[in-house]
């Protein structure tokens, strides 16, 4: 999971820690972490979900090819 914050600002690893209880285990709702930041909850929902596109395009781009190595050659395209 690090490398994929590692791309994340601190902004957005902090939304996401709160939000998820990554460092404490206590969930929390996007009105709790927009309290907490003085956001509303849309703005902390826009900066999470902008967040969580970055780690799925790295994992995606990253992970997946090395996880499920497949030879080319070996896919048949037919007509």
């Amino acid at each position: 999971m690090d490398v994929e914050f590692e791309r994340l600002t601190e902004r957005e690893k902090a939304f996401l820690i709160d939000r998820y209880g990554l460092c404490d285990g206590k969930y929390k709702s996007l009105r709790e972490v927009g309290e907490k930041f003085e956001l509303s909850y849309q703005r902390v929902s826009q900066v999470i979900e902008k967040a969580l596109r970055k780690i799925r395009k790295d994992y995606i781009k990253n992970v997946l090819p090395v996880k499920y190595k497949y030879d080319i050659s070996m896919l048949k395209v037919t007509f």
